[in-house]
């Protein structure tokens, strides 16, 4: 049997999808939202054993889980992958409407309001998340924030005022924002697996715009918007991001998101045999 892997199912992710869509591929891919992802990986369910985690999902469970070095999906410009619409007449945003898809965004928009947008008068406060099931039907009657995570591109632009999440991080920290990376628990990992993942990212990142036009094509999705958000990404991770992950989780420990600051924890196939 296969081992099955669980990725988010988002253009951003697809390098790391592609090298495996192939006759040969020795493994069997999961798509889902990032949640439900972490989800999969968490409780081992449908047989799921390494996902593409984000960082929060890893803190949540850093003893358990092991990351594979030297990939990860990052940005530092403008995607819109992840987009904070706020009402035009807010002083200071309070209530942020999110469907939870995406729970590394969800704690990044928190970060970034307490951060670069306090309430007046400096109060010290983290945004209510109203959850709801459909974010197309979120209106700002409730909310003072509507936080979209979009998987992938369509036509047209939000209204009002939007910050682009993972620029705006870039833009306060200096450094990507890094959505995800390949997470496993220790006894689950093999010098094999890991050599499969590497390649199948490397194979993908080569590819990624033939993959972007392709999978517009398949979706209806404007193309060219397509090819310009998978140029957005960056597939590597080294010092630099995972200083941003480390800030990130220092971050959300300060604004009371973490209980603590998780270390950094990879698997390394020599240690274990296959």
């Amino acid at each position: 049997m296969k081992p099955r892997l669980a990725v988010p199912d988002a253009l951003a992710f697809l390098p790391l999808m592609r090298g495996f869509e192939r006759p040969d591929a020795t493994v069997e891919l999961v798509r889902d939202s990032p949640s439900r992802v972490a989800l999969m990986l968490a409780g081992a369910r449908n047989g799921i054993k390494c996902a593409v985690v984000s960082p929060i999902d890893y803190a949540r469970h850093g003893g358990s889980y092991r990351i594979v070095p030297g990939i990860a999906v990052s940005s530092s410009v403008p995607s819109g992958t992840a987009v904070l619409r706020i009402r035009p007449d807010a002083r200071s945003v309070r209530t942020m409407a999110t469907d939870l898809s995406a729970n590394a965004e969800i704690v990044l928009a928190s970060i970034l309001l307490a951060e670069k947008f306090p309430p007046a008068g400096g109060e010290h406060r983290i945004v209510t998340i109203h959850p709801v099931e459909d974010i197309a039907a979120a209106t700002f009657e409730r909310n003072d924030a509507i936080l979209e995570y979009r998987p992938y591109p369509f036509a047209g632009e939000p209204e009002g005022f939007v910050l682009d999440l993972y620029a705006e991080w870039s833009d306060m920290t200096d450094l990507p924002f890094v959505s995800g990376f390949w997470a496993l628990r220790e006894q689950d990992g093999s010098k094999a697996l890991v050599s499969e993942l590497r390649l199948a990212m490397e194979r993908g990142v080569m590819v990624r715009k033939e993959a972007a036009r392709d999978t517009a094509l398949v979706k209806s999705l404007p193309i060219d918007a397509a090819v310009s958000r998978a140029a957005a990404f960056d597939y590597r991770l080294d010092e630099e991001h995972l200083a941003s992950v480390e800030e990130y989780f220092r971050l959300a420990f300060f604004h009371g998101i973490l209980g603590d600051v998780p270390d950094l924890k990879f698997y390394d196939p020599d240690e274990w045999e296959e």
